[in-house]
């Protein structure tokens, strides 16, 4: 039988967890970009704040593996016994502030997607340059996306997080932050992978509450998007664009359809526009 654990450590320094089920937890929904944590502590040995440091490490038959890196976003504590309940968001919760009222964030014309992406978490939300693992995102092989060709980039009233996930998403990248706390972003192409992802084993994974599952709905499919984008100046082109395909598991002929809007997007030549 596997010998399963927890520890975490709060300021460096490591905290007693209480022994009781679901002590620790973190919670991760793919495709979102912060994940966040929750430890039940017991007689902790300092007086734990608000943005303290936080790191979990799982044991696993005396392996550790790090599980989350982030910050105390909650704190309930109990006078007797000395309990401490807190929550834990990770890196990018730094990121997921909106700006003041009346305040933009603007970069001008001719910034690379990458450079846009660092300098809103490391200037805008103060997250450390070392931690920030972001690829160049290219628009063609070999072509990154240069963004404010023609109308200058400027993000209002949103986050630093959202106005980064303005430029990640509609090239399918996912932003997130790793258990190490190192903020990656990957590209999401939809080909199923070379081989399994994690491999169960009963008895063995004391740390799964239950089988995994698969859940589908209709619902989410969409198979006409449109996109309007900025205006780019063209004279007499609609800055919109449609594109939709047939999908096994619609009607045939029939179309859900979705909107999506992002200023970063630009027409630069006349023939680009219109229905794709």
């Amino acid at each position: 039988m596997a010998e399963v654990g927890a520890e975490v450590y709060v300021r460096g320094i490591r905290m007693p967890v209480a022994n009781t089920p679901g002590a620790v937890s973190i919670s991760q929904q793919f495709g979102q970009p912060v994940s966040g944590g929750s430890c039940n502590l017991k007689d902790p040995p300092i007086t734990i704040q608000l943005k303290d440091p936080v790191t979990i490490v799982w044991l696993v038959d005396g392996l550790r593996y790090y599980a989350f890196t982030g910050f105390v976003t909650n704190v309930s504590r109990g006078s007797f016994p000395a309990t401490h309940s807190i929550q834990c968001r990770d890196v990018l919760w730094l990121a997921d502030f909106p700006q003041r009222e009346g305040t933009a964030i603007n970069y001008g014309n001719n910034i690379e997607a990458q450079e846009a992406i660092i300098k809103l978490l490391r200037d805008e939300a103060g997250i450390d340059g070392w931690r920030l693992n972001i690829p160049v995102i290219e628009q063609a092989p070999g072509e990154p996306w240069v963004l404010g060709t023609l109308t200058p980039v400027e993000f209002r009233g949103m986050s630093p997080l959202a106005a980064a996930l303005q430029i990640a998403t509609p090239l399918g990248y996912w932003l997130f932050a790793d258990a190490g706390g190192i903020v990656q972003m990957v590209q999401m192409t939809g080909v199923p992978t070379a081989g399994w992802f994690y491999q169960f084993e009963e008895g063995e994974n004391l740390l799964v509450q239950g089988a995994p599952t698969v859940e589908s709905q209709i619902d989410t499919i969409y198979n006409r998007v449109v996109v309007t984008g900025a205006n780019t100046g063209v004279a007499g082109v609609p800055v919109k664009d449609a594109w939709q395909v047939d999908h096994p598991l619609l009607p045939g002929g029939k179309y859900r359809e979705m909107a999506y809007s992002n200023a970063l997007i630009e027409y630069v030549n006349e023939a680009d526009a219109g229905e794709a």
